[in-house]
């Protein structure tokens, strides 16, 4: 369904203008144009990605209408902006993604304590330490 440039564009201006009934009435008459532009951003990302054009619509909209120092020119500048958003938004993920790929926000853990977390391994710890003190009162030089 394509709207008047001119009635996106008035109601636009009444967001600027600080009527946040005005978003609600926009988000119908620009959703099928942003979920195309989300279908561009998504095209060159991992088929994996675990934001679906669907997200990234609403999540960069509610950055767009949480945004009160923007003075939309008109639905060109809009869907500038938001196709912009959609790009930072895709940005953050991937930068995100790379940090806990590197370990994020996990606590430094030494190995022998990485090691103690998983019960086998930490028998076999215990195992190869007793081994070694019997080794050692054959011979200690050995152990």
């Amino acid at each position: 369904m394509r709207h008047d440039q001119s009635e996106i564009t008035s109601i636009l201006q009444e967001a600027a203008d600080g009527s946040k009934q005005a978003y609600d009435s926009l988000f119908p008459l620009v959703y099928d144009q942003l979920l195309n532009i989300a279908q561009l951003r998504m095209r060159h990302e991992n088929r994996n990605h675990t934001y679906s054009r669907t997200d990234l619509v609403h999540e960069a909209y509610f950055h767009l209408i949480d945004v009160d120092s923007i003075s939309w020119q008109d639905r060109s500048h809009f869907f500038a902006i938001a196709s912009r958003c959609m790009r930072q938004i895709l940005i953050d993920y991937a930068r995100k993604k790379k940090a806990e790929k590197r370990g994020g926000d996990k606590e430094p853990v030494t190995y022998l304590d990485e090691v103690m977390q998983i019960e086998q391994q930490a028998n076999e710890l215990i195992n190869l330490d007793e081994a070694l003190n019997r080794l050692a009162n054959l011979n200690e030089r050995m152990a």
